[in-house]
């Protein structure tokens, strides 16, 4: 397939040009016009796009954060030991002004039996 098509490109190599020059001269000219250079993936007008700017009226929201996920090979999640280490690993980010207090998320608390050997904190962060 790319055998047939090199062949054609270079049978009609003046047409292929042209062509290629007609697309990037038109690009070029439709960014000029005040194209919207974006990296959204959703469309306005569009369902999606209504569903979102919808979803972004209605909902409260979230503050930017991430999750820490902490466990030990040996250790459950309720000793003594993997606590006062997980207050260790966290007091840098309890002192730091950007960090909101970390908590372990509801879905990890409800998931957690003795047996468990990690855990899942959120933490937000204020900008």
């Amino acid at each position: 397939m790319l055998e047939a098509w090199g062949s054609f490109v270079h049978r009609h190599r003046w047409t292929v040009l042209v062509l290629s020059m007609l697309s990037s001269l038109t690009s070029l000219w439709l960014l000029t016009r005040g194209g919207r250079l974006d990296s959204g993936l959703v469309l306005d007008g569009t369902e999606s796009g209504e569903a979102l700017a919808l979803m972004e009226r209605e909902l409260p929201r979230r503050p930017l954060g991430f999750d820490l996920i902490l466990g030990h090979p040996s250790w459950p999640v309720t000793s003594a030991e993997f606590r006062a280490e997980v207050e260790r690993a966290l007091a840098p980010l309890r002192g730091h002004p950007r960090v909101a207090t970390p908590q372990v998320s509801s879905a990890a608390g409800q998931s957690m039996s003795s047996g468990t050997r990690s855990l899942r904190l959120s933490a937000a962060i204020s900008v």
